[in-house]
């Protein structure tokens, strides 16, 4: 876990929305309907799927581009926006909340295509991405500048928002991801990133083989 300070993020990644490249494009269900703009809603109670230590608030915030589902973890300020990465959801963030509330709010976010939140066709790099969570809070009329947080991809679109929005950004923690060239990981097209993210060919391969091999790595 690194933390990052809004200095540090200019100096060492300078502009990060030209780093970004979209993620793969997923079999995607319906849209969801869009709301009316500057509406939010807060919809009942669900079950949780486990058990935990403090009340969560589950509502979806239209912004001007789409609507994003967002999972409260009630707490003081500075409170925290948490950013999952990618193929993830909010609720990554219920057993990290565990140990933050009441001392913080923690604000997690579906990040746009995933979860219960709207998969627009496009807009997934991180200048949009960074908009719509600024978005988010206008709407939900957070005063307070706040620490962001991200996972993975998750971590660079933090450091993406704090770069674009600096006065709503007290600082950055970066996990296991932020900042990175990922074409320079992935390859510079999509092909080639397609090409590296494919898991290994396992067709005749022997199933003990295969948990021999999972299980020595």
């Amino acid at each position: 876990m690194i933390g990052w300070t809004l200095p540090r993020i200019l100096r060492v990644y300078g502009s990060i929305a030209d780093k970004g490249s979209t993620p793969v494009q997923a079999e995607r269900g319906p849209a969801r309907p869009a709301m009316l703009p500057g509406r939010s809603f807060r919809r009942p109670h669900r079950p949780q799927s486990r058990d935990v230590a403090h009340p969560i608030a589950e509502y979806r915030v239209d912004t001007p581009r789409l609507a994003l589902s967002v999972r409260d973890h009630a707490g003081g300020e500075p409170a925290l926006l948490a950013l999952h990465g990618l193929a993830s959801n909010a609720r990554w963030w219920d057993l990290v909340a565990d140990h933050i509330v009441p001392a913080h709010r923690v604000i997690a976010v579906d990040l746009p295509g995933h979860g219960q939140s709207d998969r627009p066709d496009t807009g997934y790099d991180f200048e949009t991405v960074s908009r719509d969570l600024e978005g988010m809070l206008a709407a939900l009329r957070h005063p307070e500048p706040l620490v962001v947080v991200g996972h993975s991809w998750g971590a660079t679109v933090a450091l993406s928002f704090a770069v674009a929005y600096p006065a709503l950004a007290l600082g950055v923690v970066c996990i296991d991801g932020g900042a990175r060239d990922l074409k320079a990981y992935f390859g510079p097209t999509w092909e080639m990133a397609e090409q590296t993210m494919r898991p290994p060919a396992l067709t005749g391969v022997p199933r003990g083989v295969c948990h021999l091999t999972i299980a020595t790595r």
